[in-house]
């Protein structure tokens, strides 16, 4: 989906972003498909919404 919507290159992996040993990465950089439970995907940005700098009315 990210892919499909032009957005992969926005999107960032963080894996147990509070913890010790956490891990962060580029979504498309990431090799494998594991994550474990607290892992999350975060895409920058909702340049659509209204009111954004650049969204059409």
């Amino acid at each position: 989906a990210l892919e499909a919507t032009a957005k992969l290159s926005r999107a960032v992996y963080v894996e147990r972003g509070t913890m010790a040993g956490s891990v962060s990465m580029k979504l498309a950089d990431k090799k494998d498909d594991k994550a474990p439970y607290f892992a999350i995907v975060l895409v920058a940005g909702w340049s659509g919404r209204p009111g954004a700098v650049g969204a059409q009315a």
